[in-house]
């Protein structure tokens, strides 16, 4: 039995141990992009900000991204191929050259379609599998059939249609719109033209395009029988019956739909290593395969084998002319010269004695072909002739391999240094002309200042004026204030409430003769001395509490006030006082006049408490008879407190004993020593509640002239404000400032992205 050579196990391991240089390149890609998309979005919000140079550089920088995609997608794809020692063999040529043929002698696999009409209409990738004997197929997209499939064919027919019909002839947007669409009249090409073929075939196409559309978009067919794969990737045979061209045509729907097909089997020769791919012929009419085919030779192929079969005609035609141009054109990284072979297929029916075959010969020497490339005459049918190709497979893989792979990491790394080296320059052109954010900072101050004080269009605006106007305001508007009349109100009517039930609260004679008999003849007085002032501390701390809920009142009238000059930002909170603390939380930091009046204003409600507590002192003292003693005077202080109130101090009820307190042996005289007690005592609490000073709306105006003092009028009262604001600038001006400081984060952010750029390069 013959023996076809597998692949040399040497050739395998020498391709592995370049992979690590192929990961170092695309790890540096792969850093070097990060950078870039870094500063592209950098640039990106610079756009519109800064110099015409720095705008235009996003072109440039795009074109490296892509640059460097590509190199890193090309170097991933041979990586992947070293990595696992996978080497590609593609058997390419014009059509019925004999390429499936050959690989049916070489491989065994009777199920590769091939006979004398067009075949392969699909690529197939050959791989060796001890444990499956099927294939897969994927199909294409929706829009790639549109794109890939479609596309081509209209523009190749446009190309020979005169006008205005080559205008009309406009590739469908979808696969769906070509269903409909109507397509150029067939005598409108010349018969026997690529594009007069192309219009038959695609109007074959729609007539059946349901055969194709049911595939497009659907997943891959997995593990199918190779008995049906004649019915996935070949063009089929032609028939003369009309039953046989109808299912013909049906059958080539289905086929434009498949994309690649992967057949997996043992097969002689085979090994995990080696991967076929059996091409569509380069003069297929359909660009779609033509396409196909150079693809898979400019990204796939480690060894071109290009058959070639002259027939009865020696000379190759424009189609053979036209192929080895576009292949010799191919993009990559090992010239095409190093990686071919030129398989000479001389077929015996039509050239027994093998004249024409060496004519042929010649005349691809002629066209350019090297001598060394050739391999044959061999006869594709024949296994023996394909083991001998898969020799010189074998030979040429062993000289040659290593080499290519050295040139294609050589390649690889100059063009990546090339890319690197034009980086260099884009950086060192973007940091001269890049923007600067030194001055932001003096941008920030000057919108500060004009927010603060300002003066322009012949008037004052900003903070400063608007708050001496505000206090101005809020002082004026005091005596009108409903709230602080309605706190005046109040304290009038508990005043007058208390002093209406102080009667009752006064022992009656009755009641101290009871208490001279239940404490054994002791002075009653006292006792009742000590009612009175229970009832009159009452008193004071009720209307302690009321002045104290007067304060809220004042406190949200000086928030209104620094509210309405532009403070707002720095007062969260839900109520006056958690409003009144942020605000001093924000400015806290130095002691000043500012921060000491919105202190006290925070402790106003409880200083207030506590001054009428004060105040109201002497007449609780006064009915206290421990403090009716020569040390204490509790008569004078009373005095004291009437007359600086400017109450009637003549009208205080004197004693006629001048005993402390005073004692007498008739109930009647103790009781009507209490009434003159309590008495002096509200008279007192009269006096200072007709003062003036403790009006609320007195003390509302006095605080809000001492703030106006204190905040405004001092000399260092602006410099004081223009200090302590200046550090919440970014708050209170959160639009001005805030566009400012992203400008700067943003010119902050290309710069980093800028430096960043240059590490690792050389």
């Amino acid at each position: 039995m013959m023996t076809v050579p597998a692949i040399n196990e040497e050739i395998v391991r020498n391709r592995r141990k370049r992979a690590d240089a192929l990961r170092q390149i695309i790890r540096t890609c792969r850093d070097l992009g990060r950078k870039l998309e870094a500063l592209n979005g950098a640039l990106r919000h610079l756009e519109g900000l800064e110099a015409p140079e720095i705008r235009d550089a996003g072109t440039d920088l795009s074109q490296l991204s892509r640059e460097l995609s590509d190199l890193e997608r090309r170097v991933e794809i041979r990586h992947e191929r070293f990595q696992s020692g996978l080497i590609t063999v593609s058997i390419a040529g014009l059509e019925k050259a004999g390429k499936t043929t050959f690989l049916r002698s070489l491989t065994g696999i009777d199920a590769l379609p091939a006979f004398d009409e067009r075949c392969t209409a699909v690529c197939c990738e050959l791989h060796y599998a001890e444990d499956r004997s099927d294939f897969d197929i994927a199909f294409y997209t929706g829009a790639e059939f549109a794109e890939r499939v479609l596309k081509p064919v209209f523009e190749t027919i446009a190309g020979g249609l005169p006008e205005p019909l080559r205008a009309a002839c406009v590739p469908p947007a979808s696969s769906a719109e070509f269903v409909n669409m109507p397509l150029p009249p067939a005598d409108a090409l010349p018969g026997g033209t690529t594009a007069f073929k192309l219009l038959s075939d695609l109007r074959t196409l729609q007539a059946h395009f349901r055969e194709c559309r049911v595939n497009l978009d659907h997943p891959p067919l997995l593990r199918r029988p190779l008995a049906e794969l004649r019915e996935w990737v070949s063009y089929g045979q032609a028939r003369v019956d009309a039953a046989d061209e109808n299912r013909r045509a049906r059958h080539l729907a289905r086929v434009a739909a498949a994309k690649i097909c992967r057949i997996y089997t043992r097969f002689r020769g085979g090994s995990p290593h080696l991967r076929w791919i059996d091409t569509p012929g380069v003069d297929d009419p359909n660009r779609r395969a033509r396409e196909l085919t150079l693809a898979a030779i400019a990204e796939e192929t480690d060894l071109l084998v290009v058959a070639s079969r002259p027939g009865a005609t020696p000379s190759p035609n424009e189609n053979f002319h036209n192929f080895w141009d576009s292949v010799s054109r191919q993009p990559d990284e090992i010239d095409l010269m190093n990686r071919m072979l030129f398989v000479l297929n001389c077929d015996r029916r039509v050239d027994p004695d093998g004249e024409n075959i060496q004519i042929h010969r010649k005349y691809l020497t002629d066209a350019g072909v090297p001598r060394h490339l050739f391999v044959g005459p061999l006869e594709a049918v024949r296994p023996e002739d394909a083991a001998i190709l898969m020799e010189k497979v074998n030979d040429h893989l062993g000289a040659h391999l290593s080499d290519q792979d050295d040139q294609a990491v050589l390649a690889f790394r100059n063009r990546l240094r090339n890319i690197q080296a034009r980086i260099r320059l884009f950086h060192d052109t973007l940091a001269d002309a890049r923007p600067s954010d030194a001055g932001l900072h003096d941008l920030e101050t000057e919108a500060f200042h004009k927010w603060f004080h300002w003066y322009g269009g012949g008037r004052d605006t900003g903070f400063w004026t608007e708050l001496v106007a505000a206090l101005d305001r809020a002082t004026r508007e005091i005596p009108e204030d409903a709230r602080i009349r309605e706190s005046e109100t109040t304290l009038n009517a508990i005043f007058a409430q208390e002093a209406e039930a102080l009667e009752s609260r006064i022992p009656s004679p009755e009641a101290l003769e009871d208490y001279v008999v239940q404490h054994r003849g002791e002075n009653p007085v006292p006792g009742g001395m000590r009612t009175l002032s229970i009832f009159f501390s009452d008193l004071v701390n009720r209307l302690a509490s009321e002045v104290q809920e007067f304060g809220p009142i004042m406190q949200d009238k000086l928030l209104r006030v620094l509210s309405d000059a532009g403070l707002a930002p720095l007062m969260a909170g839900e109520d006056t006082a958690e409003k009144l603390a942020s605000l001093l939380a924000h400015l806290d930091g130095t002691e000043s006049p500012v921060i000491e009046v919105l202190r006290e204003t925070l402790e106003l409600p409880r200083n207030l408490k506590y001054v009428i507590r004060y105040e109201l002192r002497p007449a609780v003292d006064f009915c206290d008879p421990t403090l009716w003693n020569p040390g204490e005077d509790a008569w004078n202080r009373l005095r004291e407190m009437v007359a600086a109130n400017g109450g009637p101090a003549d009208r205080l009820a004197m004693f006629e004993i001048c005993k402390y307190p005073p004692v007498s042996d008739s109930r009647e005289r103790d009781h009507e020593n209490l009434r003159k007690i309590a008495g002096n005592a509200i008279l007192a609490v009269q006096a200072a509640l007709s003062n003036e000073r403790y009006l609320p709306r007195r003390i509302a105006d006095d605080f809000m002239r001492d703030c106006r003092v204190r905040l405004c009028f001092s000399p260092e009262s602006e410099q004081e404000w223009r200090t302590l604001l200046f550090r919440n600038r970014g708050r209170l001006l959160a639009g001005t400032i805030g566009q400012i400081r992203a400008r700067s984060e943003r010119i902050r952010a290309f710069h980093q992205a800028l430096n960043a750029l240059t590490d690792g390069l050389p």
